[in-house]
């Protein structure tokens, strides 16, 4: 069983129908679920602006029970893919092709 059981990503507050403005960076937001007593000890970001050829790290921060990364400016959509690893040494990888797009 792996004690970190996956995420959810916030599309910024004010999207409509899975779009945000690719002409600024953004801030999207995340939240991990996990075992009681267990939580991320580490958590990177990569997001895809080519569904998935390419990847690149982008800044994360704590926020609240949650995190936020910070996702530049692009063109047509973002794809994310998220890393985390608990105390206890367990991991967890979600890829997200087209996980929303830009407009």
């Amino acid at each position: 069983m792996n004690p970190i059981g996956g995420g959810m990503t916030e599309v910024p507050p004010g999207t409509e129908w899975q779009y945000v403005s690719g002409r600024h960076p953004h801030l999207l937001g995340l939240t991990l679920w996990h075992q009681e007593g267990l939580c991320a000890t580490t958590l990177r970001v990569e997001i895809s602006l080519d569904e998935g050829t390419t990847w690149r790290a982008v800044p994360v921060i704590r926020h609240g029970d949650g995190y936020r990364a910070l996702v530049p400016a692009g063109a047509e959509s973002v794809s994310l893919r998220v890393h985390a690893r608990d105390a206890a040494g367990s991991t967890v990888t979600q890829t997200v092709i087209r996980a929303y797009g830009l407009h």
